[in-house]
């Protein structure tokens, strides 16, 4: 799937969810929480509305998985590849939360 073209509606129906993210370390199973616009953080003219994707997984179920750039995959959408996700504040200490931010 082409990033440029991807908007928050796109992955709401998802939400809840596995999705792997791979990189050259791996791939990791984790689940799509929540997707989260940003209208007031949107560029005046821009194509869509900012938001972010934010997945979680348990840390008993991965290797440590660290910021950096990964393909997104989901059995129902074409690949979303070259996504920085960054590893974000988690809620509980088991968890493992990460970002996707997309202006």
């Amino acid at each position: 799937m082409i990033v440029s073209i991807l908007n928050a509606a796109h992955l709401v129906p998802f939400v809840g969810t596995s999705f792997n993210l791979i990189n050259e370390s791996g791939t990791s199973r984790v689940l799509l929480d929540k997707v989260v616009e940003y209208p007031a953080s949107t560029a005046p003219g821009a194509p869509r509305t900012a938001f972010s994707l934010f997945f979680s997984l348990q840390k008993s179920e991965a290797s440590e998985i660290e910021s950096g750039h990964f393909a997104i995959e989901h059995d129902d959408l074409e690949t979303i590849a070259s996504v920085y996700i960054e590893r974000v504040l988690a809620s509980r200490p088991d968890e493992i939360r990460l970002e996707a931010a997309f202006n």
